[in-house]
C-alpha cells in the first residue's frame, strides 16, 4: 500500500535570485521566500505543474515522482548555518525531503534519477512530533531512509551569495502547512550597530514599535527587536552592506529606512498614525531596470503593506508608480512604464487576497520627483511606489 507521503526537496545552488516566475509547481516558477521567515500554505500546489521533473529511479534517499508540488526559493545574504522545519497543519500528513547541491546537471540528473543529495530524510512521519520534519540543531545524521527514523536531519552550513531552492510534493493534496526557516549568522557577519528613537509623528510619544533589519537584495531578516517603553531601540547589523532598517507598530504606518553604515549611527524613525489620505512612501520596492518586474528585495515590504490591509479592512488604497525624471525618455513612456509598475504592485496584492475592489492605481512617470540631486543615493529615491490610504465611507 502506498503510504500518504509529502515530500521536500532542497536544492542548495550560488546565483542570481531574480527570474521570470512561470509556475510554482515547477523549479523555474519557484516562489521567492526571504530567510528568517513563516510563511504559511494552505493548500499545496494541485498537481506537478507544467512539467514532471523528478524521473523514475532506484535511489533510497529520492522520491519516487512529483504529484501535487510546490517549489520555493530562498537567498542567502551571509554565511552562518541554515535550520528550517515544515509544520503541517494535518498532523498525519508524511513530509520527506532531500538537499542537493546545484549543477547545470542537475535538472537533467533529477529527471534521470541519478542526482545524488547532500542530506535527504524520508522517515515516516512521527505523531508525536506532529508530523514535524526539517533540518534542526543536536542531529547528526545526513539521510534517513523510508520507513522509521530520525524525522530532522543535521542543519546547513551556508555560505553568502548561496540560493536554496526547496520543492514541496504531497501525494494527496492535502491541507497545507507552515515553513519556518532560520539562519544563524557567523558571529562576525554583525559587527556594527545603529541605535535610535521610534516615535508617534503626530505627538512625538515613544512607541515600543518592532525594529527590524533586512538585507536590501534579497529581504533576509538579519536582526531585530522591539524598542522599549520610550521608545529607544539598538540593533546589530553588517557594516559595509546595503541593509534596510524598519520600524513598525500596530495602527501606523511603517517606515522604512535604507542605509549602507561605515560605522555605528544614530537613527530616528517617526511613524505616522493610519488616517484617511495618510500617504506611505515605499522605497524598497525595485524593479528590474526598465521593467516593472519586482526584485526579491521588495518582498518583507509588500507582505507589511498586505498586513496593514488585512487589519484596516475600513481603508481603500491608492498605488501610484513614478520613474525618475529623464529629459530624453518620452514622458508617455515613463508614464506607461509608473503605472504597469503599480499595476505589478497590485498584482502581489491580489495574490496575497486583498479585493481587487479596494486597490486602485495610476502612474505619475517622473512628474513628481522628491530629489533633483545627480548623487545615486539619492537620486534612486525617485523611483518610488506610493500608496495613499483612503478610508470607505459608510
Amino acid at each position: 500500500m502506498m503510504r500518504s507521503t509529502l515530500t521536500i526537496f532542497i536544492l542548495l545552488l550560488s546565483g542570481n535570485l531574480v527570474g521570470q516566475v512561470k509556475h510554482s509547481g515547477d523549479l523555474e516558477g519557484a516562489l521567492l521566500i526571504p530567510v528568517n521567515t513563516s510563511k504559511s500554505f494552505k493548500q499545496e500546489v494541485r498537481g506537478f505543474g507544467r512539467k514532471q521533473e523528478i524521473g523514475l529511479h532506484k535511489n533510497p534517499h529520492l522520491f519516487e515522482a512529483e504529484r501535487n508540488t510546490t517549489w520555493l526559493k530562498l537567498a542567502i545574504p551571509q554565511s552562518g548555518t541554515f535550520i528550517f522545519e515544515i509544520k503541517p497543519h494535518l498532523v498525519t500528513d508524511d513530509f520527506d525531503w532531500m538537499l542537493f547541491s546545484q549543477s547545470r546537471t542537475l535538472a537533467t540528473a533529477l529527471l534521470k534519477g541519478s542526482a545524488s543529495p547532500l542530506r535527504s530524510n524520508n522517515a515516516r512521519t512521527d505523531i508525536s512530533l506532529k508530523g514535524k520534519t526539517g533540518l534542526k540543531e543536536g542531529f547528526t545524521n545526513l539521510y534517513a531512509s523510508p520507513g522509521p527514523g530520525k524525522s530532522f536531519s543535521k542543519p546547513l552550513e551556508v555560505r553568502k551569495g548561496d540560493t536554496l531552492l526547496i520543492v514541496i510534493d504531497n501525494v494527496n493534496s492535502g491541507k497545507g502547512f507552515d515553513f519556518v526557516s532560520n539562519l544563524k549568522l557567523d558571529a562576525a557577519a554583525l559587527d556594527g550597530k545603529i541605535t535610535g528613537r521610534v516615535t508617534n509623528s503626530a505627538n512625538k510619544a515613544p512607541l515600543a514599535a518592532k525594529v527590524v533589519c533586512e538585507d536590501d537584495s534579497t529581504g533576509a531578516v538579519l536582526s531585530q527587536t522591539i524598542a522599549d517603553s520610550k521608545g529607544n531601540y539598538s540593533i546589530n547589523i553588517p557594516l559595509g552592506k546595503s541593509v534596510n532598517v524598519t520600524a513598525q507598530h500596530q495602527g501606523f504606518i511603517f517606515k522604512t529606512a535604507d542605509l549602507r553604515t561605515k560605522a555605528n549611527s544614530q537613527l530616528d524613525l517617526a511613524l505616522d498614525p493610519i488616517t484617511n489620505s495618510a500617504r506611505l512612501t515605499l522605497y524598497n520596492i525595485h524593479f528590474s531596470p526598465d521593467k516593472d518586474v519586482i526584485l526579491p528585495g521588495a518582498v518583507p515590504e509588500l507582505e507589511r503593506l498586505v498586513d496593514i490591509l488585512q487589519k484596516e479592512p475600513a481603508f481603500d488604497i491608492k498605488i501610484i508608480g513614478h520613474t525618475n525624471h529623464n529629459p530624453f525618455a518620452d514622458s508617455r513612456y515613463l508614464q506607461r512604464l509608473s503605472f504597469n509598475r503599480a499595476i505589478a504592485v497590485k498584482k502581489v496584492l491580489l495574490k496575497s487576497g486583498v479585493s481587487d475592489e479596494r486597490i486602485s492605481c495610476s502612474g505619475m512617470g517622473g512628474k513628481s520627483p522628491l530629489t533633483n540631486s545627480r548623487v545615486a543615493e539619492e537620486a534612486i529615491k525617485n523611483l518610488r511606489v506610493e500608496v495613499v490610504l483612503v478610508k470607505r465611507e459608510e
